[in-house]
């Protein structure tokens, strides 16, 4: 069970044992980057649990969301994507920003159901908030969609047209971000 109003389930069985070890902030952004390229986790589920503290909090704008726990959000999005017909690009490297580490990307997918439903590809925004130990305290994601209009483009693909536009190919995103910061070096700088 994923849905956040079951959390009184999981919340007696949260390990509370100190980390294994502590990671530089360095470590850190280069186990997130692997996490989002390598093993693409928004589509497989597949990320390097050592890095998040046992109680970190995962929030987007998914009315399942938020859920405490990386084994939690894992095994939800494992069951969610169809691996071979979705996929995760960066929109550029991850980065630094305090204490915290900052990556933009673009999802488009297919969703594991009968029909093989795809939503509506779209740009976000993760910021993981590391605590004392470099560990990742909080996954917070940012949409240029609502979570309604992501997942009702699945259901209801010919409603897509009144929501926002489908994302642009990353290619796109990219030469429309530079270009933008061509035309105005101050606020590229910032």
């Amino acid at each position: 069970a994923r849905h956040k109003s079951l959390g009184f389930l999981w919340r007696a069985a949260l390990p509370a044992a100190a980390p294994a070890r502590a990671f530089t902030r360095a470590e850190t952004l280069a186990i997130l980057r692997e996490d989002l390229v390598e093993r693409q986790y928004y589509v497989t589920g597949r990320l390097t649990r050592d890095v998040y503290a046992p109680d970190c909090v995962f929030d987007s704008p998914d009315p399942d969301m938020p859920v405490r726990s990386p084994d939690i959000f894992s095994t939800a999005v494992r069951g969610l994507f169809d691996r071979r017909l979705s996929k995760l690009e960066l929109l550029g490297e991850p980065a630094l920003r305090g204490d915290a580490v900052v990556a933009e990307w673009r999802l488009e997918g297919t969703l594991r159901l009968p029909w093989r439903p795809a939503i509506k590809p779209f740009v976000g925004r993760t910021t993981f908030e590391l605590d004392g130990d470099g560990r990742v305290a909080r996954h917070a994601e940012e949409w240029s969609l609502a979570w309604y209009d992501a997942f009702g483009s699945a259901v209801a693909p010919w409603a897509s047209a009144w929501g926002a536009a489908p994302a642009p190919p990353v290619a796109d995103l990219v030469a429309s971000r530079d270009a933008a910061a061509a035309d105005d070096p101050i606020s590229a700088r910032v």
